[in-house]
């Protein structure tokens, strides 16, 4: 299977259904607030995209992760 040029995907983390589950259970997520949520948030996206990258690799795909998109998500920074 030839899985090259398949483009780009990005692993994310987004609490935002889980704020909905917790809101319609009459509580607030505060899961966010905290140090150890965000760094359990990222660990998870970690090992998800560590996952990814040996499928994709298992299919002969070449992998360039790059984490340096979080500085500017707007895309105004040219100088890097």
């Amino acid at each position: 299977m030839d899985c090259a040029g398949t483009g780009i995907h990005a692993v994310v983390v987004d609490l935002y259904k889980t704020g909905l589950g917790v809101k319609k259970a009459g509580a607030e997520q505060v899961f966010q607030r905290s140090l150890e949520g965000i760094l359990a948030s990222v660990s998870d996206a970690g090992i998800a995209m560590a996952t990814l990258m040996t499928a994709a690799r298992a299919f002969g795909s070449g992998v360039v992760p790059i984490g340096g998109i979080r500085r500017d998500l707007a895309g105004n920074d040219r100088s890097a």
